[in-house]
């Protein structure tokens, strides 16, 4: 389905903790398992 105008969303958010740990949680396989969800009954098994 194609509409004639686009939309643009913009998501932020303000996470108060140091740089080196919000990277590591956003960049680490074993942390993105546990934060990347859709649903409750989605989950992520496996990341790499």
């Amino acid at each position: 389905m194609e509409t004639a105008k686009k939309t643009t969303i913009t998501v932020s958010a303000t996470v108060n903790a140091p740089a080196a740990k919000v990277w590591e949680i956003w960049t680490n396989p074993e942390h993105i398992k546990q934060w990347t969800f859709a649903s409750d009954d989605w989950h992520a098994p496996l990341c790499r």
